[in-house]
Parts: structure tokens; sequence; C-alpha cells
């Protein structure tokens, strides 16, 4: 399959970049499969699955490019798993931790790349930076207006 992307090698600072882009995704990936799974209310795991219909092509682009330059992040999704604590939770406590993490968790998620981005050197990171940025906007948009719309928790 051919790509797009050119093949050079990183400086440390993009290849960093890379890679805690690759653990936000995973990390984001891991708590949405979770909010599949567990939400209570209907929007919230509609949002769940948002995220992950979202986030599998920049996922995947990210991956490809991170292959592509030789940057390893084979383990990241394993790790990124075991950062949120979300399974202890159930119903509408659930649902608020989890957009208390989606929110937090896209804050610093955007906050990273416009930084990044201003700092990095390879095109195809600016491109695939450009791309999601928009949608990580969307989503904590959408998650903060998510939270007025549940009961409150006990």
């Amino acid at each position: 399959m051919e790509s797009n992307f050119q093949k050079t090698t990183l400086n440390s600072l993009d290849e960093g970049f890379i890679k805690s882009e690759a653990f936000a995704a995973a990390a984001t990936f891991a708590v949405a499969e979770l909010g599949v799974k567990k939400a209570k209310h209907i929007a919230v795991k509609g949002f769940s699955n948002t995220l992950i219909f979202d986030l599998s092509a920049e996922n995947t682009e990210l991956k490809t490019l991170a292959t592509q330059k030789g940057v390893d992040i084979s383990g990241i999704h394993a790790e990124a798993k075991d950062i949120y604590k979300l399974e202890t939770y159930h119903g509408v406590e659930f649902d608020k931790k989890f957009l208390t993490q989606i929110i937090s968790g896209h804050k610093k998620w955007i906050t990273a790349i416009e930084t990044g981005t201003k700092g990095t050197e390879c095109i195809e990171l600016k491109a695939w930076s450009s791309k999601i940025l928009p949608t990580l906007e969307a989503h904590l948009a959408r998650a903060e207006s998510l939270t007025w719309k549940l009961p409150s928790v006990g």
C-alpha cells in the first residue's frame, strides 16, 4: 500500500511528540471502549461510540506515521489501558467520571498538540495535528455539554 508520508528520520522532540500523541490516543480509545460497555445514559454511550469512530482513522494514520518514521509505539496501548480507574464506577457516577476524564484528557491533549505542532519540523506530523485538532475540540465541547444533561450523583 502506497503512502503519502515521506520516509525520513525524526529528531528526538518529534519522536517524543509522536509517542505522547500515540499514548493520548490509546488512552482516549481505552476510556471510550469502557464507556461503550459501562455508560448508563444513552447519550454518553453514543458519545463513546463517536470517540471510537472518530479516532480510529487518526490513530491508524499516526501508527503508520510512527512506523514509517521508525518510532516504536508498540507497547503504548497496553500501558494506556491501565492509567484510568473508571472500572470501579457504575451508573450515573460512571458517566460523570467518564465525562470528567474525557474533558480533562482532551484539554491536555489539545494543549499538547498545539505546543508540539509549534516545535515540530515534521510536515506529516503537522498535517496529522491539523486534522485531529478540530475533532478533539468538537469532542471536548460535546463532553462539556453532556455533563449538564446528567442527573446529580447522590
